[in-house]
């Protein structure tokens, strides 16, 4: 027992030394989000209402790399769009669902689940939707990154 309480404060004060590595051994552009203080702000009106964003890394409006995150709500729907760029996502939390053509049809597109991983292709018509559960998504590209719908 007393083993793992010792165990226990030792992988504790590694935790907390890491934590508090010095400003000034950190290499500059290092960037650092902790999920406890990443800032969620309303989503521009191009995405759906209720739609939360954070940017995490560079500036979705221009160009260059970006990061960003999107907490959406339960039964959100993405009207058939696409993007001018790949769109790399990661589901971190919940259940998103991807389809891909010029009409919505929700009885063909793909689950995807907290841990998965998807690269949607420049230029291709897709709708994203949730059901009973929203989802947050984590999205990287290379800028400007914009949504634009087919109708």
């Amino acid at each position: 027992m007393r083993a793992l309480i010792l165990i226990s404060i030792l992988l504790s004060s590694v935790s907390l030394a890491q934590q508090r590595q010095a400003i000034s051994d950190i290499p500059n552009g290092t960037i650092q989000q902790f999920k406890n203080t990443i800032e969620w702000k309303k989503a521009p009106p191009s995405l759906p209402a209720g739609t939360m964003i954070s940017v995490l890394e560079g500036n979705p409006k221009q160009a260059g790399l970006f990061t960003i995150r999107l907490k959406t709500p339960k039964h959100m729907r993405l009207a058939v769009h696409q993007h001018p760029g790949p769109e790399r996502v990661t589901i971190l939390k919940g259940d998103l669902y991807v389809g891909f053509g010029t009409e919505i049809n929700i009885d063909v597109a793909t689950q995807y689940s907290a841990g998965d991983y998807y690269v949607t292709p420049p230029g291709n018509d897709h709708y994203v939707f949730t059901k009973e559960k929203g989802a947050v998504i984590q999205i990287t590209g290379m800028g400007p990154w914009e949504v634009v719908y087919r109708n």
